[in-house]
């Protein structure tokens, strides 16, 4: 049996058997290729996870480094940021270490290096520490990373960033600055928290000497009264400087959450 259908003048003869059999096999071809296609967003990657060394401590000839154990991935812009903290106990730059990232077919990857202030550690005269956000760009479809740390004449370590365990964010923009900019702003907000301490110890001293001249007899508050007054006027005064000192520690937070972004919502 034979249908025939009219297209434009022209006719389209299906044929019952051989044609339903080619339909049907075009068909299943497409579902195929689709699934090949789409097997990665369905299917479990069952590759080898490459994580490792992150959250440990590196130590190197005067050097230590210690990587956070979270990595983040911004996928839109195929960024991945590592943070991390050196402690140095020399000023040779010739044993200063270097990253270097490769994907996981070798080649190097674009990257920069972003570096805080170099400070003390715990007071300490011979120890000093650096914090460090390494930025890399990585192919959308990247495998892993693996990171070398070398020291000049000494040992080369690795550690690898599996894409599976990175943290999905939206990242801000970040210069060369940046670390730094963290730490100026966080170094304000502890200079605001100081004062405030100053400020609340001052009221806490006022008070305790208006509690003493409340404990008096009647006769003796008549004596102190010019001097209570006067401590009562000197806390009404400290108190607006506080509210002043809350509502800088208040906005310069704001601004400080605002620049680390994501770094908020990372877990310790």
């Amino acid at each position: 049996m034979f249908e025939k259908f009219r297209r434009d003048e022209r006719y389209i003869v299906l044929k019952d058997g051989y044609n339903k059999k080619l339909i049907v096999g075009v068909f299943l071809a497409v579902v195929i290729i689709i699934t090949f296609a789409t097997s990665k967003i369905w299917l479990p990657d069952s590759r080898a996870k490459m994580h490792r060394g992150l959250g440990s401590e590196l130590t190197y000839n005067l050097y230590k480094v210690k990587f956070e154990k979270n990595v983040y991935y911004d996928e839109n812009e195929h960024l991945i940021e590592v943070l991390l903290t050196e402690e140095i106990m020399t000023d040779k730059k010739e044993m200063k270490l270097t990253y270097i990232p490769y994907a996981s077919d070798e080649y190097e990857l674009p990257y920069e290096v972003i570096s805080g202030y170099k400070s003390n550690k715990d007071d300490s005269e011979v120890i000093k520490e650096q914090s460090k956000m390494i930025r890399i760009r990585v192919p959308d479809d990247f495998y892993y990373v693996r990171i070398d740390i070398h020291q000049e004449n000494t040992i080369t370590q690795s550690i690898y960033i599996d894409y599976r365990e990175c943290k999905s964010v939206d990242m801000n923009e970040k210069g060369k600055d940046y670390l730094k900019m963290l730490e100026d702003k966080q170094k304000e907000i502890d200079d605001y928290k100081a004062q405030l301490q100053t400020v609340e110890d001052s009221i806490a001293t006022k008070q305790e000497s208006i509690d003493k001249i409340n404990a008096l007899s009647k006769e003796e508050q008549k004596k102190q009264q010019t001097q209570l007054d006067k401590l009562k006027d000197e806390i009404e005064t400290i108190k607006e400087s506080k509210k002043v000192l809350e509502n800088d520690i208040k906005d310069a937070e704001k601004v400080l959450k605002d620049l680390r972004g994501y770094q908020d919502e990372k877990e310790v």
